[in-house]
């Protein structure tokens, strides 16, 4: 099977659980992380320890242009307009946009192009944009045909399927 080539634009708290997460499945494949400021040697810190989810049991190190976690390389970028980031040079399939900066499927539409067939905001749209909440209304999305896709706020993952039940 395929998997799945993702760019992730932000690497605060949000961005760095959704990297752990992924690089143990095998449906994706981190291919590239941009942010806005955060040099690869702090990217590298910031995964390896966290006051949250404490140390990381993988090695993480810097490299010229990227990271690399025990042989799994991840190239970085420092690009502040989504407009101008280079997905499709590193064969995205999907973004993950964890910036929380971009809310509106109108700013987050800018990902799409090139090989960038999808973008998942990782923050509650502040438009029309689908949002998306595993196990309550999942089974309703469109797949195929939706381009930018909210997985809504972690206020409302918790308390989506409680009131499902009810």
């Amino acid at each position: 099977m395929k998997r799945i080539k993702v760019g992730l634009n932000g690497f605060g708290r949000t961005g760095r659980a959704f990297t752990r997460i992924a690089l143990d499945r095998d449906t994706f494949e981190i291919v590239v992380i941009n942010t806005r400021k955060t040099a690869s040697d702090m990217l590298a810190y910031l995964l390896q320890y966290d006051s949250i989810y404490r140390r990381y049991g993988k090695k993480v190190e810097t490299m010229d242009d990227g990271i690399n976690i025990e042989g799994k390389k991840i190239s970085t970028l420092l690009n502040p307009e989504v407009s101008a980031i280079p997905w499709d040079q590193y064969g995205v399939d999907v973004v993950v946009d964890a910036t929380g900066a971009f809310t509106k499927k109108e700013d987050l539409m800018k990902h799409i192009k090139g090989s960038v067939k999808k973008v998942l905001l990782t923050a509650p749209a502040k438009d029309e944009t689908t949002h998306v909440v595993l196990g309550v209304n999942d089974e309703a999305i469109d797949w195929k045909n939706e381009q930018v896709i909210s997985n809504a706020s972690c206020t409302t993952n918790c308390a989506a399927p409680m009131f499902k039940v009810l």
